[in-house]
């Protein structure tokens, strides 16, 4: 009876994980919140941190980092300003978001995009305006960080600069 009630709570558990990662589904009256970024490139990241038991001094410690979304599969979409949702026409580029899941997308040109991230058979969408063309220096700027927050409930972009 034990297992049975734990296999029950796991799957209940999955499905809120599924369910909190799953595409959004925009209607034809809602208009999509396109997040503005100027390069495709940065690192994929989830909204809740990761807890790690840490010793220090011989003291255990509970600490909270960002959680990184490596070995994803990021799918690049054209798009329109007008469009409620992606996918439509075929890809453009799809890259691999690497251990501390940084990406990026080279030659990309201004414009509206579809990011379809995926991990473990769950697709996210994340809409984009690229105000700025690729720059390798930009991407590679280590004072200046944007992060791809994958699973909140509206996606959404952070650049902090160190």
């Amino acid at each position: 009876m034990g297992f049975l009630i734990r296999t029950l709570g796991r799957l209940v558990l999955l499905f809120f994980i599924a369910d909190s990662l799953s595409i959004p589904a925009y209607t034809a009256d809602e208009k999509v919140q396109w997040l503005d970024v100027d390069q495709l490139c940065g690192q994929l990241q989830l909204e809740t941190p990761e807890k790690k038991t840490i010793i220090v001094d011989g003291k255990t410690e509970s600490r909270l980092y960002t959680a990184y979304l490596g070995d994803a599969t990021i799918t690049l979409y054209p798009a329109t300003s007008a469009e409620n949702e992606c996918c439509a026409t075929s890809p453009i580029a799809t890259v691999r978001s690497r251990k501390y899941g940084a990406f990026e997308f080279k030659g990309v040109q201004p414009g509206y995009y579809w990011l379809r991230v995926q991990k473990n058979g769950i697709p996210r969408l994340i809409p984009v305006h690229l105000r700025g063309s690729f720059s390798e220096k930009s991407c590679s700027d280590s004072s200046v960080r944007r992060s791809f927050v994958v699973d909140s409930t509206q996606p959404k972009i952070e650049t902090r600069i160190r």
